[in-house]
């Protein structure tokens, strides 16, 4: 059970529109089970992700936060050069949703 992951959407909507979105979110996880991401998109994720990450460790409070969580959850620390080394080696394959 060590290869497992975690994938998320997230939208917003008027409350008139809740129901279109839902449908939007359904259709988007159905793609991802029928389909592999487009290699330029998961490209963009990639970057996105791993800036965000970044960015956001440049923060004091999110660092030691993060040290924490990290320690908490695994009794170690990932080093910023290898999780964005973690980050890159995701593969379309990797977050094909799989249906169960």
């Amino acid at each position: 059970m060590a290869d497992v992951g975690l994938v998320g959407m997230y939208g917003a909507a008027t409350p008139d529109a809740a129901g279109q979105l839902v449908n939007v979110l359904a259709h988007h996880f159905h793609t991802l089970v029928e389909n592999l991401v487009d290699e330029a998109e998961l490209s963009r994720a990639r970057n996105q992700l791993a800036s965000a990450v970044m960015m956001n460790l440049e923060l004091r409070g999110v660092l030691c936060e993060d040290i924490g969580r990290q320690f908490l959850t695994s009794d170690e620390r990932i080093p910023p050069a290898d999780l964005l080394a973690r980050i890159h080696a995701v593969t379309a394959e990797d977050i094909q949703v799989r249906a169960v």
